[in-house]
C-alpha cells in the first residue's frame, strides 16, 4: 500500500496545514486516514512487457496525471494492485481540515446541534457550514465525525470534480471512463455503518425503516424513495384486505356482484387520498431534510456540456447550451419514441390474436399461456426500450439531474404505459365489441371480468417475481460468481493452493453499479396502475402488491447494502 502526502494547492495557502502520512503499521488505526470515501480503478499497465502498446503506456501516463491532481488539491490516496493483477485500485479520502475547507466553500448546509446552538440557530435547524462556528453543528464533539457519511461523500466528490479555480482537481470522471483511462469511479461503503443498516434494516423485518440513518448514509434521494415505499405499503393494507375478500367471493361465488362496484368506488377515493397525503408527507420530509428549494439551487450535471460564457444576469461563469439545439434534438427523439410506441401496439395486437387462438383451442389454459407470453414481452421490451430512452436523453444534454430525470420519465412512462396496459384496456373496454383482424372475440358468458382477471393476474404476478430476481438475486449471484471464477483462475495459475482474499475495495469494484431509484419508482408506478386502473378486474392485485412490497422494502435495502456498489449520495426534493 502506498500513501500520498496531502498538499494544499497554491490558492489555499496556509488554509491547509501540512500533514505527514501515518506510518505503515499505524495506517489502519488512524480514524482520519482509515475512512476511505471514494474508489477509482485504473487498468494495470506493465511498462516492462514488450507487449504493452503505446496506447496503454499513454494511459499509464494519464493515470499519473490524475493522481498528481488528487495530491495537489489536498486529497490522500492509497494504491493497491488487484489480486489478479488486472487493475490498480486507488482509495481516496481527505483530512478533516480539507473537508471543512471544501464544505465551507461549497456552502454545505448541515444540521445544528440544539445543545450548543443559539435560539435563532436552533430554529433554523439547518445552516451553511462555517469553520468559525463549527461547534454548533451536530457531530463536532468527535473531530473525525463532523460530517455524516453522505456529507463526506458529497464533499470529497466536490473536491475531485470541481474546477481548479475553486480549488478542485477538475476531473471529469465520466469522460475519463469513456476514454478508458479509468475503469470505475464509485463511493466506498463504510463497513460499520453498512453492517448496522444491513442488520437493523435490510434483514430486520419487524423494525421500522430508519429513514434518518438512510438519509445520513445514502443521501436524501434514496431516503425519499424508501419513505414513499413504506408509506405506500402501509396504505395498501386497507385495499388488500377488501380486495382479497372480494376476490375469494368472485372465485367461489359470482364474478358480477355489487361488491365490485363498491370496491371500484373505494379504490378511486383511496387513490386520491393516498396521493394527497403523500404530498403532505413528502413536504414534511423535504422541510426536515432541508431540500425544499433543492431544484432551484440544483447544480449542473457532470455530463452537461456546452459553451463557456458569463451569465448576463448573475455575471458568473457558466456552461451554456442553446435551447434551440435541444429543440432540434427533441424533433428527432420524440418521433423515435412515437415509432417505438406504435411498434409495441402492433406487438400487443399480435399477442391478443395469439391469445384468441389459444383460448379457442385450450380454454382457460390458453388464456394463461397468452398472459405469460404477454408478461415476458412487457419485461423484455421495457428493458430494451429503457436503454434507448437513456441514450436519447443523454444526447439531449439536460443541465440538471432533475431536468434529465423529467425528460427520461416522460419518454419511459409513455412507452411503458402502452406496453404494460394496452392488452388490459382492450380486454376491459373493446373485447366483444370489435372484431380482431376479422375474428370474433366475444367474452365468455357475456362478461369479460374472468378474462381480465386471468390476464391481469398472470401479467402482474410474473412481473412481480421476475422483477425481484432481476433486482436482487441476479446481481448478487453475478458478484459471487465473478469472485469465485477469479479465485479458481488464480488457484490454477498459482502453485499455491491458498489464494489471498480480495480486499473490500476489490470486492465492491466487482459489484453491479446501483442503477438509481428511477427504476424502483417506475416499478411502483406501474404497480399502482395495476392496482387502481383495473381494480374491478383483479381485486386481489392490491393484496399481491402488499405482499410484494413487504418483501420489496427489505430486498431493495439488501440491494443497496450488499449486492450493489454504494450509490452517490444525491439530494432530491
Amino acid at each position: 500500500v502506498m500513501s500520498a502526502r496531502p498538499r494544499g494547492s497554491a490558492s489555499e495557502g496556509s488554509e491547509l496545514r501540512e500533514r505527514k502520512p501515518p506510518k505503515q503499521h499505524f495506517f489502519h488505526h488512524d480514524p482520519l486516514f482509515d475512512r476511505w470515501d471514494y474508489v477509482i480503478t485504473f487498468p494495470y499497465v506493465d511498462l516492462v512487457s514488450s507487449k504493452t502498446s503505446d496506447r496503454l503506456k499513454r494511459r499509464r501516463r494519464e493515470r499519473g496525471k490524475v493522481l498528481q491532481r488528487l495530491r495537489t488539491v489536498g486529497l490522500t490516496y492509497s494504491k493497491q494492485l488487484s489480486r489478479d493483477k488486472d487493475e490498480v485500485i486507488v482509495r481516496i479520502t481527505a483530512p478533516i481540515e480539507r473537508l471543512e475547507l471544501e464544505a465551507e466553500r461549497m456552502k454545505l448546509r448541515m444540521p445544528t446541534n440544539p445543545l450548543v446552538a443559539s435560539t435563532d440557530e436552533r430554529i433554523a435547524h439547518m445552516m451553511e457550514f462555517t469553520r468559525e462556528r463549527k461547534e454548533i453543528f451536530s457531530g463536532t464533539e468527535d473531530s473525525a465525525c463532523i460530517f455524516s457519511s453522505a456529507e463526506r461523500q458529497r464533499v470529497v466528490n466536490s473536491i475531485i470534480e470541481s474546477s481548479k479555480d475553486m480549488g478542485g482537481a477538475e476531473l471529469d470522471t465520466s469522460r475519463l471512463i469513456k476514454k478508458g483511462i479509468i475503469t470505475k469511479y464509485f463511493p466506498l461503503h463504510d463497513d460499520d455503518t453498512r453492517k448496522h443498516l444491513e442488520h437493523s434494516w435490510a434483514l430486520n423485518w419487524k423494525a421500522k425503516q430508519p429513514l434518518d440513518d438512510i438519509r445520513a448514509y445514502f443521501g436524501e434521494k434514496v431516503a425519499l424513495y424508501f419513505a414513499f415505499l413504506g408509506f405506500y405499503t402501509t396504505w395498501l393494507w386497507g385495499p388488500a384486505i377488501f380486495g382479497l375478500v372480494l376476490f375469494l367471493y368472485q372465485v367461489f361465488g359470482s364474478t358480477d356482484n355489487v361488491g365490485v362496484i363498491v370496491y371500484s368506488i373505494f379504490m378511486a377515493l383511496w387513490a386520491t387520498l393516498f396521493l394527497e397525503f403523500w404530498k403532505r408527507r413528502n413536504a414534511i420530509l423535504a422541510f426536515l431534510w432541508d431540500v425544499m428549494d433543492f431544484e432551484e439551487e440544483e447544480k449542473t450535471r457532470a455530463d452537461y456540456y456546452g459553451e463557456e460564457r458569463v451569465n448576463p444576469v448573475t455575471e458568473e461563469p457558466e456552461i451554456w447550451y442553446p435551447e434551440w439545439r435541444r429543440m432540434v434534438k427533441y424533433s428527432i427523439t420524440w418521433p423515435v419514441v412515437i415509432f417505438m410506441v406504435t411498434c409495441v401496439v402492433m406487438g400487443s395486437l399480435g399477442v391478443l390474436l395469439l391469445r384468441l387462438v389459444l383460448t379457442r383451442e385450450l380454454g382457460g389454459i390458453g388464456s394463461g399461456i397468452a398472459g405469460s407470453l404477454n408478461a415476458i414481452m412487457i419485461i423484455v421490451l421495457n428493458t430494451i426500450y429503457q436503454t434507448f430512452a437513456v441514450k436519447m436523453t443523454d444526447w439531449e444534454n439536460h443541465r440538471t439531474e432533475t431536468d434529465y430525470e423529467d425528460a427520461l420519465i416522460a419518454k419511459s412512462f409513455m412507452f411503458q404505459f402502452v406496453n404494460s396496459y394496452f392488452t388490459l384496456f382492450y380486454i376491459a373496454y373493446l373485447k366483444g365489441r370489435i372484431e380482431l383482424f376479422g375474428n370474433s372475440d366475444a367474452c365468455r358468458q357475456g362478461s369479460c371480468i374472468t378474462d381480465l382477471m386471468i390476464q391481469l393476474g398472470t401479467v402482474f404476478l410474473i412481473q412481480m417475481f421476475v422483477g425481484q430476481a432481476q433486482e436482487v438475486v441476479i446481481p448478487w449471484l453475478m458478484g459471487k460468481l465473478m469472485t469465485w471464477f477469479e479465485t479458481r483462475k488464480l488457484k490454477k495459475s498459482s502453485e499455491r493452493k491458498v489464494v489471498k482474499e480480495a480486499t473490500r475495495s476489490e470486492e465492491q469494484a466487482k459489484l453491479t453499479p446501483y442503477p438509481g431509484v428511477f427504476s424502483d419508482y417506475n416499478e411502483m408506478i406501474l404497480q399502482f396502475g395495476y392496482v387502481t386502473l383495473f381494480a374491478a378486474g383483479f381485486p386481489a392485485a392490491s393484496f399481491a402488491a402488499l405482499m410484494n412490497n413487504l418483501v420489496e422494502v427489505r430486498s431493495d435495502a439488501f440491494k443497496l447494502c450488499v449486492s450493489h456498489q454504494r450509490p452517490p449520495a444525491f439530494q432530491a426534493e
